[in-house]
């Protein structure tokens, strides 16, 4: 621990580390830490890559400072989701659990209003919010009824995670209208000038950053901004893709009309520790969510129960499907691009793109979600499987019970498919750390020759068994089928509740 505390860092806080498991610092640690900490409280711009620890870069300063200057409303974090904004979140209470100096507070969509507005009488040091649900609080409620004097939330510092997502067309007005909202406070105070520390944290480089590095610089004559980028070249970075001998990267040619057949063929043929499933749109992730478990893979056979992530779900159904997906008990994760970037998924060793992403850089960040543990291999053999057990049962089930279990589901589930004898191929061996998967299809040929192009490689195509395939067809289109049913009674589900909600509504406004 005497790396974290050669940048400042209080013992006790190094304690609360090391129970984390964390031990040592990473180099944007390193570099970020010991300048944010300065008395001249320059602006940072720091780049690295994902999974290098960005978060701690900027939690640990922000709590060790409250630790020794207690202060109200200190430091407003923005984060693009509102995973990532939780994920930041628990990691504060995590580190701060053991004092009461630190009083964080989380605002995002999907909660309780009433006990997020019950919370700001508490006067947190520490905000963690996404945009819009902040900016909604600033213009349409009451701060002065809440917090006795607006110019209390002022913050003395401002962090943007994944900056570049947060100044993107999706939510640049938003962080626009909290930026005036902060300034028309400033303009209003008389007395003292106040000054703000800004912080901006991106996995990526991208030509707004650059622009906006320059205005800010313009703006604070007096203090230069701090500028750490740790992101390899372009170059790199496809030299990296191209020579990384533990991320096996393939594709797989399939017609469209049966392209989900060829996933639920690699789902079976492949042995795998956590899978994650990348779709283009959230109504094609809830459908390949559904069909996996008309299929039978949240059973007995496989028990690999597939979770949903997308930003249709309600905010308690997602953080359930993360936990869920973290925790192991469940081995899929269907999702759309909100997980590509920033939540810390470390065992995963499969991803799967069902559809061959737009972009080189968002394949680069999809398959960067495989290989994130540095010694992930040395603990393959704690999960290694054999072709002929399966260490999906309850140790505690007798092999009756077992097919007791079984038969009940089989009832239930008619159309459930049977796990394969033996799998043709896995990503837990001595070779590849991960593994990734592109589905192309006719149309997708142009759109994956130029990712290839553009990272340097050839990718080898992944082997099926065609046979396989054939048999499995008249299934999959059964459970196609009674998953569009399912979702169809979903939709009507919801208007309805919509509905009678809107309707309740207009009643209430009518007796006012």
């Amino acid at each position: 621990m005497d790396d974290f505390k050669q940048l400042g860092i209080s013992n006790w806080l190094c304690k609360a580390l090391k129970s984390l498991g964390i031990t040592s610092a990473s180099n944007i640690q390193r570099e970020a830490i010991p300048v944010i900490l300065s008395s001249k409280r320059p602006n940072v711009f720091a780049c690295s890559r994902t999974g290098s620890g960005k978060t701690l870069a900027f939690v640990l300063p922000i709590i060790e400072t409250l630790v020794r200057e207690p202060r109200p409303y200190y430091s407003l974090i923005l984060s693009p989701t509102r995973e990532l904004a939780n994920q930041i979140y628990e990691m504060i209470k995590a580190l701060t659990v053991n004092t009461f100096s630190v009083k964080t507070l989380l605002i995002i969509g999907g909660q309780n209003q009433e006990e997020e507005q019950g919370l700001w009488f508490g006067k947190p040091n520490i905000v963690v919010a996404t945009p819009g649900r902040l900016l909604d609080y600033f213009t349409n409620r009451n701060f002065l009824d809440i917090c006795g004097q607006i110019s209390m939330i002022r913050f003395d510092m401002l962090i943007l995670d994944e900056a570049d997502q947060l100044i993107s067309p999706g939510f640049c007005h938003q962080l626009k209208g909290i930026l005036k909202f902060f300034d028309d406070i400033a303009e209003n105070e008389t007395t003292t000038k106040h000054r703000r520390q800004t912080l901006l944290f991106s996995a990526t480089l991208t030509h707004a950053l650059e622009k906006l590095q320059e205005i800010i610089t313009k703006k604070d004559n007096d203090i230069k901004p701090v500028i750490i980028n740790l992101l390899p070249a372009i170059d790199d970075v496809k030299t990296e893709l191209a020579t990384n001998s533990s991320l096996d990267q393939r594709y797989l040619l399939c017609p469209e009309a049966i392209k989900v057949v060829y996933l639920v063929e690699c789902i079976l043929d492949i042995k795998f520790k956590q899978l994650i499933i990348f779709c283009q749109t959230k109504k094609e992730a809830n459908l390949i969510h559904k069909v996996l478990l008309s299929l039978g893979f949240d059973g007995p056979e496989f028990n690999l129960n597939p979770v949903l992530l997308n930003s249709n779900l309600k905010q308690n159904l997602r953080f359930a499907a993360l936990e869920t997906f973290r925790s192991l008990k469940s081995k899929i994760l269907v999702t759309t691009d909100i997980a590509n970037r920033g939540l810390d998924l470390p065992q995963v060793d499969l991803v799967i793109n069902f559809n061959c992403p737009k972009s080189p850089i968002t394949y680069i960040h999809r398959v960067g979600r495989t290989c994130r543990k540095p010694d992930f291999r040395y603990e393959q053999p704690n999960i290694e499987q054999t072709d002929d057990d399966d260490d999906d049962y309850n140790e505690d089930d007798t092999d009756d019970e077992q097919n007791r279990k079984r038969k009940l589901y089989g009832k239930k589930n008619p159309n459930a498919i049977k796990p394969r004898a033996k799998k043709i191929s896995k990503c837990q061996s001595s070779i590849y750390l991960g593994k990734s998967i592109t589905l192309i299809t006719q149309y997708d040929l142009e759109l994956f020759k130029s990712i290839e192009s553009y990272i340097g490689i050839k990718m080898e195509s992944q082997e099926v068994d065609e046979k396989n395939v054939t048999q499995i067809i008249k299934q999959t289109a059964i459970a196609i089928k009674e998953a569009q049913i399912r979702i169809d009674q979903e939709t009507q589900e919801s208007s309805r509740y919509q509905n009678i909600k809107q309707n309740k509504t207009m009643k209430r406004q009518k007796l006012k």
